[in-house]
């Protein structure tokens, strides 16, 4: 048997602990680390095994450094390295549809591009171009074929979208609708402060938490002053579980807003004229949008449906409780002139086309590796 007191058994100990420390590190508290390894820092990027080198990011970063503010700030560099590898997954995915890109439509686009006020092409305004890029023919060659595999890849998912006559009347309706509520909310807190008597917790009840659940128990002291906040917390959540049943049945049985909001017991407020999804704001100088009605299944399905004077559903938040009732309610259910169709028409095209496209690449993301090894701050 070995010595536990053997100096040679205590160090071996200590360099297994150690190599298992340095495992875990790696793998739970550096997870860049191993895919980094290997990397120089001539390499900012790697996207399914095709790097991203430093001087075309630099290029890059100078070519569309108008897009871009400060582009040689750091926030500013990540957010053109990400645009870099967005652009490097979406020429990836049209050459996997089989998108071909010629060298006789580079030179095309070379012509067009490079052209004196004739219209004809001129190699000094190219070479004067490339001098201040410092870039080689051959590397602005290979931009503009991949300029035009993304060209010509936004091309193949906006021929894919169409638009309906449904779809613009629809738009037309929303974007000349014009709505405002009145809306009733009273906080938990209120709340807690009204059901104080029903939300109490005796000794009594803590004792019996605490003798139903030994294991959880570590310290009697703070143990139950946590428990009676956990008991107070259940017994709220009952007390308000029963009011917000109470309104919704008012709410199925078509009682009036004004039943609504004395039963609710709160602020009485009514909010700013909006359009059908914009979102809705407070009636007041800022003008503050109301995320919990605007963003609210509740609402979304309700504020047409219901008439004026008539109370919702209730929306629960996680700071308190709201009913409403739309106080103006117009839509206009009619098709669009036709000077203001053709307008309209593309708003819609351009949406969905965008759409679609962030679908794409968002999918693109999901599928791929991306490892980024950006040295800003220089």
């Amino acid at each position: 048997m070995f010595d536990s007191r053997s100096p040679a058994v205590k160090v071996g100990g200590y360099i297994i602990i150690g190599f298992f420390v340095l495992i875990i590190a790696i793998t739970f508290g550096m997870p860049d680390f191993m895919s980094k390894m290997g990397m120089d820092r001539n390499t900012v990027a790697v996207v399914n095994g095709e790097t991203i080198q430093h001087l075309d990011f630099v290029r890059y970063r100078d070519l569309n450094a108008y897009r871009y503010g400060n582009a040689k700030s750091d926030e500013m560099q990540k957010q053109i390295l990400d645009r870099m590898i967005q652009e490097r997954l979406l020429i990836q995915k049209a050459k996997d549809l089989d998108i071909r890109v010629s060298d006789k439509e580079v030179k095309n686009l070379f012509h067009r591009r490079f052209a004196n006020e004739q219209g004809k092409f001129d190699e000094s305004i190219l070479q004067n171009f490339m001098q201040r890029l410092h870039i080689s023919i051959t590397d602005y060659f290979q931009m503009v074929k991949d300029e035009l595999y993304l060209m010509k890849l936004q091309q193949l998912v906006m021929g894919g979208v169409g638009v309906s006559p449904e779809e613009v009347s629809t738009r037309y309706t929303l974007q000349n609708s014009s709505m405002r509520i009145r809306y009733c909310y009273v906080s938990s807190n209120d709340l807690k402060k009204r059901f104080a008597s029903r939300i109490s917790v005796t000794d009594t009840e803590v004792e019996e938490e605490m003798e139903k659940n030994p294991s959880e128990i570590k310290d009697p002291k703070s143990d139950r002053k946590r428990i009676r906040e956990k008991l107070e917390n259940q017994k709220f959540e009952e007390q308000k579980a029963e009011l917000v049943k109470k309104l919704d049945s008012l709410a199925f049985g078509g009682a009036s807003f004004n039943k609504a909001a004395g039963m609710l017991g709160g602020k009485i407020s009514t909010s700013n004229q909006f359009s059908i999804g914009e979102p809705v704001r407070e009636q007041n100088d800022k003008g503050s949008v109301l995320y919990a009605i605007s963003e609210s299944n509740v609402f979304r399905s309700d504020a047409l449906a219901i008439d004026i004077g008539k109370s919702s559903r209730v929306i629960q938040s996680f700071d308190g409780l709201y009913v409403f009732t739309p106080v103006k309610k117009q839509v206009p259910f009619v098709k669009p002139p036709q000077d203001k169709y053709e307008a309209i028409e593309k708003r819609v095209y351009y949406a969905k086309a965008n759409s679609l496209y962030m679908s794409l690449l968002n999918t693109l993301y999901e599928e791929s590796e991306i490892v980024k090894n950006l040295q800003t701050g220089e």
